[in-house]
């Protein structure tokens, strides 16, 4: 693993900013860097979610949400045709 001098790469990333940057651009590019950091460090280790699991996942939760919602409320009452939400989970599938 390569060592990286801290001073160093703070120091490009600064001379890589435009003159009339803010400090919170600086900021901004520290997280952004520090992200792609931490992201490729994962990506490495093997700590990250296949794409595929994460959709499945995020579909899944959707749903349940739906229903909770279906459930608390009077659908009807809101103007919401039930109709209607079978139909977005008819066009899911």
């Amino acid at each position: 693993m390569e060592t990286v001098n801290i001073k160093q790469a703070a120091q490009q990333l600064i001379d890589s900013l435009p003159e009339n940057s803010t400090w919170d651009d600086l900021m901004y590019a520290i997280y952004v860097r520090q992200a792609v950091e931490t992201g490729l460090a994962s990506s490495r280790d093997s700590k990250i979610i296949p794409v595929e699991e994460v959709a499945v996942s995020a579909k899944v939760s959707f749903w349940e949400r739906l229903e909770e919602f279906r459930q608390e409320n009077n659908v009807e009452e809101l103007g919401i045709d039930d109709d209607f939400l079978e139909g977005l989970r008819d066009k899911s599938h």
